[in-house]
Formats: structure tokens, sequence, C-alpha cells
């Protein structure tokens, strides 16, 4: 039974191996497609944003993570330290397609006013969990560090930090926001989270057979799938920070997942006992769902002429993350009208 059991599990590795060198072979050339495509659409000259390629240090000697930092450059500079969006890419955590955001992480620094940390991590299943959670506590780490550091490199304000993901990189955000930001709340002040189209948060067994193996190089053990550090859809409510929003498409086969997530952290913000967060401030809890598209439909967009669907929708939604990161990192600067939620 017992050598059974050992050959069963060898062959479930070996075939996820292969399932995971093949795509990236497959993804390669079209990711480098994306990257380019994306960020022709918004030059830094012309957004007047300028990127520094970082090698954030890691909790292993002589490894470092890789990050992209965009920077506005403001004209009027007051000397006031600029709030920070930390980024995770997606990835089905075993992709590696960091920069795939450039043009999100673009927008958010011209538009909001922040520094936006794009953060690499290691990827499944060479590197499963906590891999990818300790990664992201690292490049947090930074951001405090060189917040705090003086002169600051970047003037970087470790109390104003919001943390957005796609894809499994919005799992991961998710993490940060719930588990890791109690972890770090002396050091950082992670006042909102940003998950965009994330796969189940609780990593069910139930989805379809593709999110299943990727949850399987994630967390190959089952049993490890019910600690909030792994599967952020565990966590406490109360555990999330002020403002929580997320952003699903209408392709997206586990959207119900993301909205009983939203239900569960909506009893929260208007219970009787918890709509209030930290501070005293009301929680607010954002919910939007795109029509008319899938999973990653805003990477690598061609414009027709008058601006296909996918284009359109992704103009959307970037609006629609700009408005809320500047609600929460810049309550005072900004006077826009409330997004409806």
């Amino acid at each position: 039974m017992a050598l059974q059991r050992f050959v069963g599990d060898l062959l479930r590795s070996l075939r996820l191996h292969a399932f995971v060198f093949v795509f990236r072979i497959l993804l390669r050339w079209r990711t480098a497609a994306h990257i380019r495509r994306d960020s022709a659409v918004l030059p830094l000259a012309e957004a007047g944003v300028r990127q520094k390629r970082v090698q954030v240090p890691s909790r292993d000697p002589g490894r470092t993570i890789l990050a992209h930092l965009y920077l506005p450059l403001r004209p009027d500079e007051d000397g006031r330290p600029l709030p920070v969006l930390v980024n995770w890419h997606g990835s089905g955590f075993v992709f590696p397609l960091h920069g795939t955001d450039a043009y999100f992480c673009t927008r958010m620094a011209r538009d909001c006013g922040l520094a936006v940390l794009d953060a690499d991590y290691r990827k499944a299943p060479e590197h499963p969990c906590p891999a990818a959670i300790d990664d992201a506590e690292d490049a947090l780490r930074w951001v405090a560090s060189s917040a705090s550091s003086s002169p600051s490199n970047f003037n970087l304000d470790s109390s104003r930090v919001a943390v957005s993901g796609f894809s499994a990189g919005g799992h991961i955000a998710a993490a940060a926001a719930s588990h890791l930001r109690k972890k770090l709340e002396k050091d950082l002040d992670i006042a909102m989270l940003l998950s965009i189209y994330a796969p189940s948060p609780s990593l069910r067994a139930h989805a379809p057979w593709i999110l299943r193996m990727f949850a399987d190089a994630y967390a190959p053990d089952p049993a490890s799938r019910t600690d909030p550090a792994v599967s952020p859809g565990f966590a406490d409510a109360e555990a999330y920070p002020q403002t929580t929003a997320f952003l699903t498409c209408e392709g997206d086969n586990l959207r119900w997942e993301i909205e009983a997530l939203v239900a569960r952290l909506r009893e929260v913000e208007g219970g009787p006992e918890g709509n209030e967060g930290d501070g005293g401030k009301k929680r607010e809890v954002h919910y939007k769902m795109l029509e008319g598209v899938c999973h990653a439909f805003d990477k690598g967009i061609k414009e027709d002429g008058g601006g296909s669907l996918p284009w359109t929708r992704r103009e959307e939604a970037y609006a629609w993350a700009a408005e809320l990161l500047k609600d929460a990192l810049h309550p005072k600067q900004w006077d826009g009208a409330r997004i409806a939620r």
C-alpha cells in the first residue's frame, strides 16, 4: 500500500512538472508580445512616470526578488512621502509572467500619485507555498525599511500602503492583506486590498481541472489549504483591511467564491459591532463584475478603431481601481465622488 501511494505521488508529480514545463514554453513568446504591446499603450515618458529595477533582499542569503518600482514625476515636489501600492502579477502560481502588469502599474502611478512596486515571487511546483507568501512578506518589509531609512531612497510612506494582484497575484495580495497585515502592522499599514479576477480564495477541490492542477502545484498538501496563510478565503473577516475591493469577470468559473467572500466581509462591514475598522473609520467592501469578458482579458489587448470590448472593460476597470486607491490612500487630497459598489 505504501509503495502504491509512493508511486502514485511520484507519477502525479512528474505529470504536474511536465505540464508546467510545456506550458511555460508555449507562453514565453505570447508573454513577451503582451508586455511590449501594453507598454506601448502608455509609454513611461508620456505618463510622467519613471521605472526603477529593484532587487529586493529576501530572507535567504544571497537571493533577491526582482521588482519594478514605478514612481510618478511630480513637477510640484512638496517633499511628502508617496503612498505605496505593492502589486503581484498573475501566474497560476506556476508561470513566470512578471512584467505583464506594466500598463496597470504605470496607470496607477500616474493617475493616483503612487509609488507602485510590481514584485516577482517564486513559482510552484519547484517552490510551493509558503514560498510566494514569504516573498510577498519580504517585499512588504522592503517597503517598510525603505520608508524608514534616512534619507529614504524613494521617499515612500509606510503608513499608506495598498496591495493588489491579478489572478494568482490577487490570491497572494489577499493573503498579504489578511495574514501578513497583522504580522507586519508595527512596520507598515496596509489600508487597502485590490484583488482582480483572483482564482478560488479557498483552493477548492471542485474547481476545473486546470485550476486543480495549479492548486496542487501551489499547495500540494490538501490539509494545508484551510490555513488562512495559504487560502485567504479562510481568514477571519476582521483580518482584512479598512478597504477591500474585488473585481471579477463574467467568464470566471469561480466568480461565486469571490462573491461569497464579499458577502462575508460585508456582514462585518454592516454589522452592529463590526462596521468600523482600525481607527474607527467605517469599513468599505467594494465589488465589480465586468460583463462580456473572461479571465486575464486585459493583457495584450489590440485596439480596433473604436475600441474593442476588452479594451473598454480594461479602461473601466482601471479607472474604478484608481478612484478607490485615491480615496483610500489620499483621503484628504482627492475630493471625488464615492464609488458605487
